[in-house]
């Protein structure tokens, strides 16, 4: 009899394990924040175990305001959390929403509602008074000479041009191996696919041709990224495929996975036998 009750909470910390593991979520790291007015603050967002897009806003832009307004996750590819700069713009409250809008985990079940973060945005800090003015004035005199150096030093930073900075660039769904100094890439799509969801995210630029692009009835699309100083176009060549050649592929992706799975049925009907021969042994007994 104890021999059954071993094989029974074995198997109940086998199926938890199972559980647990496929279940999935979307969290932020705050439900509330306070931040001066004129400064920033920030939270971030995670995935777990699932794929789809989330809509960030403020529902009053006057008191605080947030610099995405929407993010994809498929934390197949790694990108399982997002940081969400919040600025704040006039003293008083108000409410940043995450939604889940068309988000849901692998083993299909929909994600939906929202995830509020209250902000309050406060007065700034009083300014120096009058006295203390003048008690740091002997102070920013003795520091001229210095400060004319630093102001040459500053003007040619100004001079120098803006780069521009890619930190991630990704085709969600595809491998392109991305690299700023190449300008082209080429992916299979399968005919029957007339979208495709491009993710550009890095400093001094802007981007156009990314998010979500319309590729019906087109063999290539670009990605521009430009600023005051420098231009980038990426060119994404699409080669059109039938449907059961990404099938192959895919099957062979997820090979690993089936023999796991294939394991896992196995091990069960091996603790079944044995839990069925330890019920008719200890009925003999009696």
């Amino acid at each position: 009899m104890k021999n059954l009750k071993k094989v029974l909470v074995f198997i109940l910390i086998i199926f938890s394990f199972i559980a647990v593991k496929a279940s999935g979520s979307v969290t932020v790291s705050k439900n509330s924040i306070s931040i001066d007015k004129g400064k920033t603050g920030k939270i971030v967002v995670s995935a777990k175990n699932v794929a789809g897009v989330i809509e960030i806003s403020s529902l009053d832009t006057s008191i605080a305001t947030v610099d995405k307004s929407n993010y994809f996750f498929d934390t197949t590819l790694n990108n399982s959390s997002v940081t969400i700069t919040i600025t704040g713009k006039k003293a008083g409250k108000a409410t940043i929403r995450v939604k889940l809008k068309d988000i849901a985990t692998f083993d299909g079940e929909e994600l939906t509602g929202n995830k509020d973060i209250t902000v309050t945005v406060k007065e700034e800090a009083p300014k120096q008074s009058s006295d203390s003015k003048k008690d740091n004035q002997s102070t920013s005199d003795s520091k001229k000479d210095n400060k004319s150096t630093s102001d040459n030093k500053s003007d040619n930073k100004k001079e120098e041009k803006k780069e521009i900075d890619v930190k991630r660039f990704e085709i969600v769904g595809y491998d392109i191996t991305f690299n700023k100094n190449i300008s082209e890439y080429s992916i299979n799509v399968d005919k029957g696919v007339n979208k495709l969801y491009i993710i550009v995210e890095g400093n001094d630029f802007d981007a156009t041709g990314d998010k979500e692009v319309d590729i019906k009835d087109k063999d290539y699309v670009t990605v521009l990224l430009s600023n005051s100083d420098e231009k980038k176009e990426y060119k994404i060549n699409i080669n059109r495929i039938e449907e059961k050649v990404i099938e192959k592929e895919i099957v062979k992706e997820n090979d690993g996975d089936n023999k796991a799975i294939l394991y896992a049925m196995i091990f069960f009907e091996v603790l079944s036998i044995v839990l069925l021969w330890l019920l008719i042994k200890n009925k003999l007994k009696k």
